[in-house]
């Protein structure tokens, strides 16, 4: 289907896929000072990156060599820079090409507090996202010197950062902020529920740093001391169990996806950077960068997938040859965005910071599809094998590289080699590495890491970073795209099964009850998704990976939502124990999600025609109970049997309130397509009246078919009542409810859109209406003809008014935006 804003060419580049082409077109094309698209194609993008960064080198002919070299990296997607890069290079505005920095809090007063706010703020307005960490603040209770008396604690400053984080614009998108805390700080039990009542911290990551002392205490079961220590308070201590702040950290990460955890000792143990100034403090906003204050991500991601060789064939291989040479360009060309990225900082200590070190991050993404298209197995002895090769391979040709950039350009300004080598990190590496680090230095502090690569894979038609596939179908949410739903196939599959003659089309799915078990009966064993994954096998895999990288990695493990608490405390203990830097875990249904599984977006529809309909029950009924702990769907058939029940109770004795139903009727029915099949709605007619509503959607026997069963019942039971005013008022009325209740995915533009099973209800009630000749007055929620065709409703004002305008949704009539 076709999106209204992409020009035909940009749909045409991306082969008809709108999420690849909207992510290319309005995240990544460049636009000039009046926001006018100057791209329209990848090779546009491509070029302008390439030429740029070479622009920093020193004459014109290694700046042509460089622009060739660096063009042939990116082109199909071969390598895929930060977004910040492909962002930047090249635009007219003040942006920077680096993607999170560490903004530290420097010193326990409410002048070092506002100064890291406004340092934050000034990052976010050039595009950076920001780590800082709270430990050093006074906890709650402790004394201070003014009219307070004592402080509101380090955790009371949280949602002061992250309003900050939520209020800064970056065309379409928030900032991004990570916050973290020590294990021993007094405040880390209040630090670890902060979240959990959705409204608290809301543009924040929470990450707790665990020491290895914690650890130990855990699994000995023995107490654990708290403590703060500043000039102004002295020292602070109290004593807990360990296990009770463990409780927290499992139960939370269980229920509420946060806090996740930064096994900080091993950070620390394994860094390349613990001198001169370049020591990390806490992480960027995805915890795959350990850094310093003013430190910088300088990220790009070699796409494995465009490495594979014969795919599906027992011929499959990778290139690694051409891995190699990519290794080495990628090194230089994150290395020049230093240089091209002078003034763009947003702050003199972040650029201070990027010039001393040179830190950059190359990492891989893409890897479950690689390793299908080998016919390997992710979770299989083979499959882990086969990825820490890889990643083998990748570092050691990276550090070769840096190496002769060093010899080229001269080492970065602190390196000390005595120093750096002292990190274990060099335990096993080759020795003519060593023997050229110890001669010739390094141009880069630290090389190596795998950051998460959500809209450059997305993008790229690729799984993200080290991931497992999330599922063979499943629904993408995206904040920032004029679209904010998309249903997608995930490409790997589709390109198996057109090599197979099995070509499928995603509409193929729309209905399907169960569109995993249909895929997967069509796909090799191979095709294993995230839930099927163990996820002590996962930390086995990104274990694997983390011993040749010198940063860290970004990584989710995404559980089922029957997942026990026991199963996130074994994750947490395995991956200490096999040397991750850190970990999260998201239970599908804890939070809301980008990524959805078919099941979890429909239920995410059915929650909300739940709570519309007990909403409307309970003007009738205030008693009514449900049962607030039954499935969703047990709960809306609760509440038409008890509207049932009231109203068969409440007609006189000659006369049931209810109309008695004549033993044939007829009226229209109506096909209505809809994000979960298509639905066929009736509705029959008495007296030249509606009198019932019958709808069909999906298989006998299935939710949606339940779902539009009870919805049809709601909508019969109003229009048989006795009383004041026709069946076409009361069917105004129910549209008016049933409108505009939206679900996780959409399908149709303009007036034909439909949200969700009861918007498509809705959508069936306005055409049999129209038929009868029934037009609204203003202030209703029908569109104008002029608006019918491209606009939507608005959520705030309620009138078909909302427009895209320059890759944001903004309503005309009372100035809503969705960005």
């Amino acid at each position: 289907m076709a999106e209204p804003s992409l020009p035909p060419e940009t749909l045409e580049a991306f082969g008809g896929d709108p999420l690849r082409a909207l992510v290319f077109y309005e995240k990544y094309a460049l636009r000039d000072l009046e926001d006018r698209v100057l791209e329209t194609r990848p090779e546009a993008m491509w070029l302008r990156v390439a030429r740029e960064l070479a622009s920093v080198e020193p004459d014109p002919e290694r700046k042509a060599s460089w622009e060739r070299a660096f063009y042939w990296l990116l082109e199909d997607f071969k390598f895929l820079p930060g977004g910040r890069i492909l962002h930047g290079a090249g635009n007219p505005r003040k942006v920077t090409l680096i993607n999170c920095y560490v903004e530290a809090i420097q010193g326990d007063s409410l002048e070092a507090i506002f100064a890291a706010v406004q340092n934050c703020a000034r990052t976010y307005s050039r595009g950076g996202g920001v780590g800082t960490d709270i430990s050093p603040l006074r906890p709650r209770g402790a004394p201070v010197h003014n009219a307070a008396r004592v402080s509101t604690g380090a955790v009371s400053f949280m949602e002061l950062f992250s309003l900050t984080t939520g209020i800064i614009g970056q065309a379409g998108r928030r900032g991004a902020l990570m916050i973290t805390i020590a294990d021993h700080h007094p405040d880390v039990l209040e630090f670890c529920r902060v979240k959990r009542d959705l409204a608290s911290v809301r543009f924040a990551n929470i990450s707790v740093r665990l020491s290895d002392a914690f650890l130990r205490a855990v699994e000995r079961d023995e107490p654990w001391r708290l403590w703060f220590e500043g000039p102004e308070v002295g020292r602070i201590e109290r004593v807990i169990p360990a296990r009770q702040l463990w409780q927290e950290l499992v139960q939370g990460a269980r229920d509420w996806a946060e806090p996740g955890v930064l096994f900080w000792d091993t950070v620390l143990r394994l860094s390349t950077s613990n001198y001169g100034g370049m020591a990390p403090v806490t992480t960027n906003p995805c915890g795959e960068e350990p850094l310093e204050h003013g430190g910088s991500c300088d990220l790009g991601s070699l796409n494995l997938v465009w490495f594979v060789q014969d795919p599906f064939t027992p011929q499959a291989r990778l290139d690694f040859d051409t891995l190699g040479r990519a290794v080495e360009v990628g090194v230089r060309l994150l290395d020049n965005v230093h240089d091209y990225n002078r003034g763009r900082h947003a702050l003199p200590h972040q650029e201070e910071a990027s010039l001393r070190a040179r830190r950059i991050g190359l990492g891989i993404t893409g890897l479950a599809d690689a390793l299908i298209l080998l016919g390997l197995r992710y979770d299989s002895d083979e499959g882990i094998a086969f990825a820490e090769r890889v990643m083998r391979f990748v570092k050691e040709r990276a550090y070769r590289a840096s190496i002769a950039l060093a010899q080229e350009k001269g080492p970065f300004p602190a390196f000390d080699p005595h120093r750096h080598l002292d990190s274990p990190f060099f335990r096993d590496f080759p020795e003519d590495i060593l023997e050229g680090i110890r001669k010739h230095g390094l141009r880069n502090v630290s090389l190596l890491t795998i950051p998460p690569v959500g809209s450059g894979s997305a993008m790229a038609g690729v799984s993200n970073g080290l991931e497992p596939v999330f599922a063979l179908s499943y629904v993408r949410r995206s904040e920032s795209l004029s679209r904010q739903s998309f249903r997608v196939l995930h490409p790997v599959v589709a390109r198996y099964l057109e090599v197979a003659g099995q070509g499928l089309d995603p509409t193929e799915l729309e209905g399907t009850e169960d569109p995993e078990g249909y895929l997967a009966e069509r796909l090799p064993p191979y095709f294993v998704t995230a839930h099927r994954v163990d996820p002590l096998r996962r930390v086995e895999m990104q274990a694997a990976l983390q011993r040749h990288i010198d940063q860290s990695i970004s990584s989710t493990i995404n559980l089922p939502r029957t997942t026990p608490v026991e199963t996130v405390e074994r994750i947490y203990l395995h991956a200490w124990r096999m040397g991750l830097k850190g970990v999260s875990v998201y239970r599908e249904g804890s939070r809301e999600g980008i990524l959805l599984t078919p099941e979890e977006a429909r239920r995410s529809s059915i929650t909300l025609l739940r709570d519309r309909v007990q909403t409307l029950a309970r003007q009738a009924l205030p008693d009514l109970q449900v049962g607030e702990e039954r499935p969703p769907e047990e709960q809306i058939e609760a509440v038409v049997r008890a509207l049932v029940e009231r109203v068969r109770g409440r007609g006189s004795e000659g006369e049931g309130l209810l109309q008695e139903r004549p033993e044939r009727l007829e009226g229209p029915t109506y096909r209505i397509p809809t994000p979960f099949g298509t639905a066929f709605v009736t509705i029959t007619e008495h007296g030249g009246e509606p009198f019932e509503v019958f709808g069909r959607l999906g298989k006998a026997g299935s939710d949606a078919e339940a779902d539009a069963e009870a919805i049809g019942r709601l909508c019969s039971i109003l229009l048989r009542l006795r009383g004041p005013g026709s069946g076409l008022e009361r069917l105004q009325l129910i549209v008016d409810q049933l409108e505009g209740i939206g679900g996780s995915r959409w399908l149709g533009y303009g007036a034909e859109r439909v949200r969700s099973i009861p918007d498509a209800f809705a959508l069936a009630l306005k055409k049999y209406l129209a038929d009868r000749g029934v037009r609204r007055e203003e202030g209703h929620l029908a569109p104008s003809a002029e608006a019918r065709g491209f606009a939507n409703l608005c959520p705030r004002c309620q009138r078909w008014e909302l427009v895209t305008v320059g890759g944001c949704t903004v309503c005309t009539h009372c100035g809503f935006r969705e960005c």
